[in-house]
């Protein structure tokens, strides 16, 4: 069975809210990197981008979608 109009929906809020916890915490390890500077953090805060980008890209992919798909 084909995925259902509410699936995509709550598909994309649950991704736009892992891409928003992503995206706090990319900002507050810029911030601790002020104060206690780490040779890793460019290769943290290229994850967490780039986790946030796939996880917003997905959340709108997931409610473009959720216009096209079968209702309920």
């Amino acid at each position: 069975m084909p995925p259902t109009k509410s699936d995509y929906l709550r598909r994309s809020r649950l991704a736009a809210g892992i891409g928003l916890v992503l995206l706090v915490m990319l900002f507050e390890t810029v911030n601790v990197h002020r104060a206690m500077p780490s040779p890793y953090s460019p290769l943290v805060w290229t994850l967490l981008g780039v986790g946030a980008v796939v996880a917003l890209g997905y959340a709108a992919w997931a409610k473009r979608r959720s216009s096209t798909a079968i209702d309920d």
